[in-house]
Parts: structure tokens; C-alpha cells; sequence
């Protein structure tokens, strides 16, 4: 097994998906404890055979953003794309569908949306 080489700016270890419970625009601060437990055990980052890595964290911003799954089947597809449209035109003004339109999260639902919704849309 090869090490991961540090550099300057850091080494990517691993990325966190956290599962939204509100829908909110604004930014919450989320900060890792670099130690718990009973001990204290430094913070393990990635762990298995022969593997054990620890580190620091340091606080980031999490923003929260409205999934735009327009129809409300918990699920953004292509039968969202429709309703998008309709509120973009203005034509759809259930203030739920705009408030979920607004995938930006600028406090307007209108076409600088667009991107962030297909990008949604088609996942990562």
C-alpha cells in the first residue's frame, strides 16, 4: 500500500453527505470534534485492515438547499421539469413550487435556477 502524499493545501480524504431534515437557505456552521470518546480517541477519518487515519478538521459552512421536487413524489425528476417551468414562467405561483424553485437560494425563483436545478436534476 503507497501512502497518500500531503501537500500544502491538504489531501482529500473523503467527502460527508448529510441528509437535510428542513429545507433552509442559509449557511449552518457544522465542526467535526477533533477528539471523543472515553478516552478521548483522535478523530479517525478513514479506518480498516492496516489502515488507520487521523486528522483535524476545521469548521465549515453547510447550506441547506430546497430540493426542487415540484410534484412531491420525494423524488426530483422529469416530471418536476414541467412544474419548474410553469413557476419560472410565472405561471405556476404555489408558493411552495417557487419557494423549491428557487435552487440558487437567492429569494427569486427565475432563470439563474436553471443550472443548479438540471445539475440536481442529473445528479452527481
Amino acid at each position: 500500500m503507497n501512502p497518500v502524499p500531503a501537500t500544502p493545501e491538504g489531501t482529500l480524504l473523503t467527502t460527508f453527505q448529510f441528509r437535510a431534515l428542513t429545507p433552509a437557505c442559509n449557511g449552518t456552521t457544522v465542526q467535526v470534534l477533533p477528539s471523543a470518546g472515553n478516552p478521548p480517541q483522535n478523530t479517525t477519518i478513514l479506518s480498516g485492515p492496516a489502515i488507520n487515519v487521523t486528522g483535524t478538521f476545521t469548521p465549515t459552512v453547510v447550506t441547506i438547499v430546497p430540493a426542487p421536487d415540484l410534484n412531491n413524489d420525494n423524488v426530483v425528476n422529469n416530471s418536476d421539469v414541467p412544474l419548474f417551468v410553469d413557476v419560472l414562467l410565472g405561471i405556476d405561483t404555489d408558493p411552495l413550487r417557487v419557494s423549491r424553485s428557487d435552487v440558487n437560494c437567492d429569494g427569486q425563483a427565475n432563470g439563474l435556477d436553471i443550472d443548479p436545478f438540471v445539475a440536481v436534476l442529473l445528479g452527481p
